[in-house]
């Protein structure tokens, strides 16, 4: 299996049975978990799931990789518990550099003097919150993978500004 994302989908559809409630429970829609289903379908030359009325069933096979899927969410959620996340250790943040300047800049000083135990580890690297690269990340973009929880913390403006003599040079 290359692609973990596509088995999540799969394990899904075979606990919620309709395309419409694993969008839901997937935050996205039925046709992005149709594509999921059928990548795997793809990948191994065979249906994973047949249609009985409104509801999706996983072949023999579609239910060998549910079977799989399940025994590593469960390796995973017990690591996760195990690791549970504690006020101690390192905070990983990825940030869009304007966003670390125009409004998180003033905040970091105030937490590393309240929490003194946490190390700040700040990133303009665009990591994955997905795969765990990082813990926070504050960008402009609308977040395209799934099982996110995202919220929006502020709206702003940004203007350009140059000086006369160079605007003639400036472009886009």
């Amino acid at each position: 299996m290359q692609n973990w994302n596509d088995l999540i989908y799969c394990l899904a559809l075979a606990e919620y049975r309709t395309m419409g409630k694993t969008a839901k429970a997937l935050r996205t829609n039925a046709t992005t978990v149709s594509r999921h289903i059928q990548n795997v379908s793809d990948k191994y030359n065979q249906p994973i799931f047949l249609k009985d009325g409104q509801e999706w069933h996983p072949t023999a096979f579609g239910a060998q990789l549910v079977e799989i899927a399940q025994g590593v969410k469960a390796d995973i959620d017990s690591i996760q518990t195990d690791a549970a996340i504690s006020e101690e250790g390192t905070l990983r943040v990825y940030c869009e550099i304007r966003l670390m300047q125009g409004f998180l800049a003033p905040y970091w000083s105030g937490l590393l003097l309240e929490k003194q135990d946490v190390n700040l580890h700040l990133t303009l690297i665009p990591f994955s919150l997905a795969y765990g690269e990082v813990d926070l990340a504050f960008t402009s973009n609308e977040p395209t993978e799934v099982r996110l929880v995202r919220k929006k913390i502020t709206r702003t403006e940004y203007a350009v500004f140059a000086r006369t003599e160079f605007m003639p040079n400036l472009q886009g």
